[in-house]
């Protein structure tokens, strides 16, 4: 549709943040990523960040804050954030610029993924118990012609 999105994971997203950094090269890894309309950082979940990359992803959010969007997925409630940032005041500074003029959706439905791979154990289960399986006539039967 002629927009620029960017979507990755917060684990590999800080990575590139660190890996810009140590090469002296995070002023212009960020003036990349403002040329991107809309960043979409997915799973800000399970994995602790070090305070270093909870300081760098602060930066990232701050750049864009008020002025690009930015599109967060988690499965932790805000609340529980404080387990996978060691930095309770730069969690709490995070939050503020994340939830300040957004648009905040809560999904509770069931996980697409846990649905599929349940789909795809009942399609193994049906197609293991037909293989082997031989239909036996039954009834009056006619002898095959040779």
């Amino acid at each position: 549709m002629g927009r620029r999105i960017l979507f990755k994971g917060a684990s590999q997203l800080v990575e590139e943040l660190r890996q810009a950094q140590k090469n002296k090269g995070l002023h212009k890894f960020m003036k990349q990523l403002d040329r991107v309309e809309c960043i979409i950082i997915d799973d800000i979940s399970y994995i602790p960040f070090q305070r270093d990359e909870t300081n760098l992803l602060f930066q990232l959010i701050n750049e864009r804050y008020e002025k690009r969007s930015l599109l967060v997925t988690s499965n932790l409630a805000f609340s529980q954030w404080k387990s996978i940032f060691p930095d309770e005041m730069a969690t709490v500074a995070l939050i503020d610029r994340l939830v300040h003029h957004a648009e905040i959706l809560e999904l509770n439905a069931p996980s697409y993924r846990a649905q599929k791979a349940n789909m795809r154990k009942k399609n193994d289960r049906s197609e293991k118990s037909s293989v082997g399986e031989i239909a036996l006539p039954t009834g009056p039967t006619s002898p095959c012609p040779a």
